[in-house]
């Protein structure tokens, strides 16, 4: 009669051990797609930056080569 008090029910332990891996797997799975999507966020970011950063030198060259333009003329 003892014994019967610590019998271990399997179907219950393997159900319980599915139901951890499960949500384990899944909270995983959340966590890989937040870190991509907040990578994808930087990289977009950093992508405005470097492209306003050639539309600044872009326009500075244009601005630094016609006032060259210009004084070549006034010569």
């Amino acid at each position: 009669m003892i014994w019967r008090k610590f019998k271990l029910d399997w179907s219950y332990a393997v159900g319980e051990l599915l139901i951890v891996v499960t949500g384990a797997l899944i909270a995983l799975a959340i966590d890989q797609w937040n870190d991509n999507r907040l990578e994808r966020a930087e990289e977009i970011e950093a992508l405005s930056n470097i492209l306003a950063d050639i539309q600044a030198d872009q326009r500075s060259f244009v601005f630094r080569l016609e006032s060259r333009d210009s004084k070549e003329f006034d010569l």
